[in-house]
């Protein structure tokens, strides 16, 4: 990590978290950084560690550096210019190791203009960690390097509605033929996660994306591309996931993986909702329609408003119109292909039922 051009700091906690799984005592954590600077110092006297600058992980333009000064390999200044629904501002760090983990899942949202911005997002170094900063307000102190990454993402999420707007926290898996439409995948399982929205997103061969937006009363859901979240110890299951080990609040392991270009800022018409189960359905086809209550069930806890505050009596009553006017199934995921086939009939998925045979 040294030689890549990351900070003490940095490879301390590194260390760190892969000693303990991220559970490491704050004196742990000092006894680790205290050796790591005492070794760097050994090493750097004996000529043995040479840093080299970082290249070709960053485009020029992605690196800032106002004053003109060498940074030594151990820091970097980087600006993002970000959408992410009304969410309209710049990501900054200098953590080269932050931004090893997070450049690539932000890449989905990068804002067509390089204007002005009305909101800055930072992660700045802490002791221990890391800590996140919303237009100068702190949001999450002392982080963790693998708890980074999902910190900004759900501070992404709770800050992505307008006024009247619904934020719906779920996968998006867009229709390889019709662009205009898409199947929403509920997610809130933590034992699944959007680990069913990506695997249908590969039998179609299309896009996905977490998270949608829909504003005042219209009944388009425009894409967020926040990236997919799924159990760590489900990614061999995804030829896509070759990403670190992230960290949630709760303690829990995941693997993120970038949304698909394009996703942000398009309008889409949900004409079907699933919601993905591992248990056995009684339905030998493996899928079973379910009514609006017992969808919004499966929805609510991920759905938001305004300032990340949850829905009120008239955003709920918005939700469950929005949803009465879709198809709704639970989907059992171990009997996948004959769920397909059933769900073949319908418009959106018939093109599943195409690669499936063909």
């Amino acid at each position: 990590m040294a030689t890549d051009g990351h900070g003490p700091d940095d490879i301390a906690m590194a260390l760190a978290e892969a000693s303990t799984g991220g559970t490491g005592t704050e004196a742990d954590s000092w006894t680790i950084r205290r050796d790591v600077w005492n070794s760097l110092a050994d090493w750097a006297n004996r000529r043995l560690l040479v840093q080299k600058a970082a290249t070709g992980a960053w485009r020029p333009d992605d690196v800032i550096n106002p004053a003109g000064k060498s940074h030594q390999g151990t820091t970097m200044a980087f600006s993002f210019a970000l959408e992410c629904g009304a969410f309209n501002g710049e990501f900054f760090t200098d953590s080269l190791a932050v931004i090893s983990r997070i450049r690539s899942l932000l890449l989905p949202m990068e804002a067509k203009s390089q204007g002005a911005f009305s909101s800055r997002l930072e992660v700045v170094r802490d002791t221990p960690g890391y800590t996140l900063i919303m237009d100068g307000r702190v949001i999450q102190s002392r982080l963790g390097l693998s708890r980074v990454a999902p910190a900004v993402m759900a501070c992404l999420t709770l800050n992505a509605a307008d006024e009247g707007d619904i934020i719906v926290d779920a996968g998006l898996v867009t229709h390889p033929s019709d662009p205009g439409t898409a199947i929403l995948v509920t997610s809130i399982n933590p034992e699944l996660g959007d680990l069913p929205a990506l695997r249908m997103a590969d039998r179609l061969e299309t896009s996905f994306g977490r998270a949608g937006r829909i504003q005042g009363e219209t009944a388009a859901l425009y894409g967020l591309g926040l990236p997919a979240q799924a159990p760590y110890e489900a990614q061999g299951a995804n030829s896509k996931a070759r990403l670190g080990q992230h960290h949630l609040q709760d303690g829990r392991k995941v693997w993120l993986q970038p949304a698909s270009l394009g996703l942000v800022r398009q309008s889409y018409q949900v004409n079907t909702v699933i919601i993905p189960t591992s248990d056995a359905l009684d339905e030998k086809n493996g899928i079973r329609p379910v009514s609006v209550s017992e969808a919004l069930c499966h929805l609510i806890s991920g759905c938001s408003r305004y300032d990340g505050l949850p829905l009120d009596t008239a955003g709920f009553n918005r939700l469950a119109n929005w949803l009465d006017s879709a198809e709704r199934y639970l989907l059992d995921i171990n009997n996948l292909d004959a769920a397909l086939e059933v769900l073949a009939a319908n418009p959106l998925t018939k093109q599943m039922s195409y690669q499936q045979n063909g």
